[in-house]
């Protein structure tokens, strides 16, 4: 008999089976083969997180990277909740050979997951410890205490974890356990924070993302020698970068996984940066700015492969401005446009808007609204807060920072000169209100062992004068018009409530709102005084007997309208004749559920085809 002509069939068939096996299991998510030597089309595969759970998140999205590729490539580490929340979050990991993730025992309100250099163990942050566990099974175990401001770890070969902060510089402790160190210190003439380390081969070198300013609009990429301490920026404009083996630095660049082609010889990018991923979900660009880590949602294997999110940077805060007058009823301002606009407030006058906004490129600006024209106070840094004018509209004072905390500042209305500021301090400050005379200035201090704390400037020596500085939190401080009273929020009743406190000699506090109260204003002939519930849900309203002998009536709701909260400082307003407020709607800016993960195999492949290494 011919064995050969027997053995040809049965091969034929045997191949259509694989065939046929191969295919059907692509189509259910399961990869065909753990070979990542071999090259294959980078087409993605999706990852389905168990069903019922959800990438854990902030309320914008996810704030810290929180999906981990195992070095060899075969196994994915993810914090997951049923809600998103940290308080409810497990550890999951999945072998890549199969569908189901199983939960780590043990690993409760996780986050940032991470591998050892070797693979056998995972790291993550949970309940202000750092924490290790063995891949192979057991309990955690923790290493170290480790503050909640922690944003992004990696496992160095040398058995140090060095892990980045958001206020702070860089710091390292011992895998084995110990008390964390400091490895780098922020120089506050240019810098803000040092965060998301990743190191280079070796383990002599590291990546890291420095912010310019704590809103982290805007990051750089340095490289730090952890021999000698020395320092070289790679990449402006950049974050959260990972060395990989073709010969490339991958970052992220406002939602955009990038790549440029890298010499470790010489630590310089030697070609043109491209974009490889254009919709890489970044925690960036929040209302928030504490969640601006600047850290991307992907992780690379030593052997290849790729695991990501789509989603791109924090939705813009863009929101629309209503009229509303004393009956309830709003008209969107449509000539001013929906616009990324955080505080607002109106011109003496009624004719102009100062505003700040929480775009990308923040600034501090000025809306005439006849003319319907912007005018820039600011060009760089970062505006908090609401901008405030003098009484006689020729200048607004605003908080502004660059490296340093919030400071106050003002500038001249018209846009001539340089903004100046109206005194050095070290500590975070909002400007909030001016007496008509100009003479003073309340502002909220961060004080240091007080919380928020109200200050008075006094404008004719620039000295900061203590107003009401408890250990309870003051905001919203707000002058009458006739700049013998000032109402203000205080939480020393166990909630927020308004209240009203004699000027300048404090003997006589009165309180006003009953139930909750935020965010006071005066109407302009000082004769009512109006406050936002505890939700800014409804603007209510008390008539006022001003004078030495201030009297208050009741509080009544005026109206009910969803407005955007604030915490520290007024952000509405009103007119000049007392008939309408300009109010922010109240804007969900949340991105979706994250429930899928984008796995390309053998990326590697795909990165050298996109962006050829340098020769």
């Amino acid at each position: 008999m011919n064995r050969k002509k027997i053995l040809t069939p049965l091969l034929a068939v045997l191949v259509l089976w694989m065939t046929f096996a191969a295919n059907a299991t692509a189509r259910r998510g399961v990869p065909v083969s753990l070979d990542q030597t071999k090259p294959a089309a980078a087409a993605p595969e999706v990852i389905r997180l168990p069903l019922g759970w959800q990438l854990t998140r902030m309320p914008p999205g996810p704030f810290r990277t929180e999906i981990a590729l195992a070095p060899d490539g075969r196994s994915l580490v993810f914090s997951a909740s049923p809600d998103g929340t940290m308080a409810k979050a497990m550890l999951f990991r999945r072998p890549l050979d199969r569908e189901e993730a199983t939960v780590i025992p043990g690993t409760e309100e996780p986050c940032m997951p991470f591998f050892s250099p070797d693979g056998q163990w995972i790291g993550f942050w949970a309940k202000g410890k750092l924490n290790k566990v063995a891949v192979k099974g057991g309990a955690p175990s923790s290493i170290c205490e480790l503050g909640a401001d922690t944003a992004g770890i990696c496992w160095g070969s040398d058995g140090r974890i060095i892990f980045g902060r958001l206020g702070s510089g860089l710091g390292y402790v011992s895998a084995a356990g110990g008390t964390p160190e400091n490895l780098t210190t922020v120089d506050v003439s240019k810098e803000a924070t040092h965060r998301l380390p990743h190191l280079l081969p070796g383990g002599k070198a590291l990546m890291f993302t420095v912010m310019p300013f704590q809103s982290g609009v805007e990051a750089r990429i340095e490289w730090l020698s952890l021999e000698t301490g020395k320092r070289k920026v790679l990449i402006e404009d950049g974050a959260d970068a990972r060395y990989v083996s073709t010969g490339h630095l991958i970052f992220v660049r406002r939602g955009a996984l990038m790549a440029a082609p890298f010499s470790l010889d010489r630590l310089e990018i030697t070609g043109p940066a491209l974009t490889v991923n254009a919709g890489l979900m970044q925690a960036f660009n929040s209302s928030n700015n504490g969640l601006n880590s600047g850290a991307g949602q992907y992780s690379v294997s030593e052997s290849g492969a790729l695991i990501s999110v789509s989603g791109g940077i924090f939705p813009e805060p863009v929101a629309d401005l209503y009229w509303v007058d004393r009956s309830g009823r709003a008209e969107k301002w449509t000539e001013f446009g929906a616009r990324p606009v955080m505080a607002i407030r109106l011109s003496p006058d009624g004719r102009q808007l100062a505003f700040a906004t929480r775009e990308l490129n923040r600034s501090q600006g000025l809306y005439d609204i006849q003319r319907r024209t912007v005018t820039r106070l600011t060009s760089d840094g970062q505006p908090w807060g609401a901008p405030v004018w003098t009484q006689d509209g020729k200048r607004v004072a605003f908080a502004w920072s660059k490296t340093s905390p919030a400071e106050i500042w003002w500038a001249a209305a018209d846009g001539s000169g340089k903004m100046e500021q109206l005194r050095k301090t070290e500590s975070e400050q909002r400007a909030s209100s001016w007496t008509r005379d100009g003479k003073y200035l309340a502002i909220v201090d961060a004080g240091r062992d007080t919380g928020w704390d109200i200050r008075v400037l006094r404008m004719a020596d620039r000295q900061v004068i203590p107003f009401a500085a408890t250990k309870s939190n003051e905001a919203f401080p707000e002058f009458s018009p006739d700049g013998l009273w000032l109402a203000y929020v205080s939480n020393e009743s166990g909630r927020n409530e308004v209240y009203v406190r004699s000027f300048p000699d404090g003997k006589r506090t009165l309180p006003i709102s009953s139930e909750g109260g935020m965010s006071p204003m005066w109407a302009r002939n000082g004769r009512e005084l109006f406050y936002w519930n505890i939700d800014f849900t409804k603007l209510m309203k008390v008539d006022i007997s001003s004078g030495q002998n201030l009297s208050a009536g009741t509080p009544t709701r005026l109206f009910e309208f969803a407005a955007t909260g604030s915490s520290l400082v007024r952000i509405y307003d009103i007119t000049p004749d007392g008939l309408r407020f300009l109010i922010r709607e109240k804007k969900d800016y949340n991105l979706p559920p994250v429930t899928e993960l984008n796995l390309v195999r053998n990326w590697f492949e795909e990165l050298k085809r996109l962006s050829p290494p340098a020769k």
